[in-house]
């Protein structure tokens, strides 16, 4: 019940898009605001403008983009400048326009650069394999950047779908116990247990239950980066054909 602004946030699509998009939506919206105070400048006449020496229709256009990012950037070199009220007013606006476009892609993009980053590999598959006495639910996860992590801990969610006496399907939550949930420093990599025993919920289940069940496992990850001494946190799950 929202209203749509409300369940957007800029700042984090900003932070957390592709660099390729990011830098591609920077240039985008700078030709468009430079587009914009050079339509104005031409709509309030190039009178307006002193020092410009446009030879047709299309360089008019040129003259009065290019002394809009002149003005965008504060650069302003001086051969072209403005006079009279109109002018001087979508300069004004225009220069105030610059400075809080340049400070919010500035704030951007050092958030983007200091922002901590985690970056784990996870085995292609799990398995189901004979483990001690019993059988137990295995997969590894490893640190592919060179940092030190510490105080790593892995919180297991295991999701099914699970039909009551009434035959009502309902998707159900278990939080599994692992032989090790938590270590100090995760430098190469990290092999993670889950023993399969009478208090499972996995005990007894067979490929076909899996299935059916449209069993998915989840993963929390959090630890702390060394470098930006800061806590990282990180998600991922498996499928039951996985």
């Amino acid at each position: 019940g929202l209203p749509v602004m409300e369940r957007i946030s800029f700042f984090h699509a900003l932070i957390t898009m592709k660099w390729f998009k990011f830098f591609i939506l920077v240039l985008c919206s700078y030709i468009l605001l430079n587009l914009m105070f050079a339509g104005l400048y031409l709509l309030s006449g190039l009178e307006n403008l002193s020092g410009m020496t446009p030879e047709n229709p299309i360089g008019e256009f040129w003259e009065a983009f290019f002394f809009s990012t002149q003005t965008f950037t504060t650069v302003g070199y001086g051969r072209v400048n403005p006079v009279g009220m109109a002018s001087n007013i979508i300069s004004a606006a225009e220069s105030l326009t610059g400075l809080l476009y340049f400070a919010l892609a500035t704030g951007v993009l050092y958030g983007r650069f200091s922002r901590p980053v985690e970056k784990f590999l996870y085995s292609d598959m799990m398995l189901i394999t004979p483990y001690k006495d019993n059988t137990a639910l295995m997969f590894r996860i490893a640190n592919a950047k060179n940092n030190v992590l510490s105080n790593v801990e892995i919180e297991p969610i295991m999701s099914m779908t699970i039909t009551d006496d009434n035959g009502v399907a309902s998707r159900r939550f278990f939080a599994l116990t692992l032989e090790r949930n938590r270590i100090n420093f995760l430098t190469l990599s990290w092999t993670v247990v889950h023993p399969i025993d009478e208090h499972s919920p996995l005990y007894g289940f067979s490929p076909q239950d899996l299935e059916e069940s449209d069993a998915e496992l989840i993963l929390l990850i959090n630890g702390y980066d060394d470098t930006y001494a800061q806590n990282v946190h990180a998600r991922h799950s498996y499928k039951w054909h996985e």
